[in-house]
């Protein structure tokens, strides 16, 4: 009768021989499974994030102002690709952090930061239309990313490229093997993670971990 009702009954040794009712936990697992679940939720609003910053409106407005730089179209319509890379120097956009041309898979010009995130391409014509190659403008750094991501969330983020760079928001976590899914301890604290994949800048893999304190 007791199991029915959910009750374990505990002799307790430590008293004068009665028994105590104690309520069994009706679901080991909840907990790790609602952990899971917020992590989840959260590797979701960083993917709308990162795509946001591939293809938004800040990035179509970036291609706006960069593809109407003369010396970057008199540079590449004359293949004097040292006077297009001097005129992205030159003239800074605001935002921007990587703008890459490329052309029959050669890359003609790549001024950039370092570890940015994939960027929006989009074909690049001269003056009288001619086919100039496409042209891949990145609007954030990783670093901005993992910091967006961490205000919006309050999750510790990750992100690693197949090149071998990485950064984070939470020390000491680089470096480690983190699991795809699952619980990790990270400096004696636990967390719970997700993880998903992205096109990085000039199509690196990049691998994209969060990790909620559990």
């Amino acid at each position: 009768m007791a199991a029915a009702v959910g009750l374990i009954l505990v002799a307790d040794l430590a008293g004068c021989g009665g028994v105590r009712a104690q309520a069994a936990d009706p679901c080991p697992t909840c907990a790790a499974d609602l952990a899971q679940a917020r992590a989840d939720a959260f590797a979701t609003v960083a993917q709308r994030v990162y795509a946001q910053e591939v293809s938004g409106p800040a990035n179509g407005a970036a291609f706006h102002v960069i593809s109407r730089i003369p010396g970057l179209i008199d540079g590449l319509s004359t293949k004097n690709y040292a006077l297009a890379r001097s005129a992205m120097h030159h003239q800074p956009i605001r935002h921007a952090v990587g703008v890459r041309v490329t052309r029959s898979g050669r890359t003609l010009i790549d001024v950039s930061l370092r570890f940015v995130v994939g960027g929006r391409v989009h074909p690049l014509h001269g003056r009288k239309g001619a086919y100039l190659g496409r042209i891949e403008i990145s609007i954030q750094d990783v670093i901005g990313l993992i910091r967006l991501v961490h205000r919006l969330t309050g999750a510790d983020v990750v992100v690693e490229g197949s090149t071998g760079q990485a950064k984070s928001s939470l020390a000491g976590v680089v470096g480690m093997t983190l699991p795809d899914t699952g619980p990790v301890i990270v400096g004696g604290r636990a967390y719970t993670v997700s993880s998903f994949a992205e096109r990085g800048y000039a199509d690196e893999p990049l691998r994209i971990w969060i990790l909620a304190p559990s």
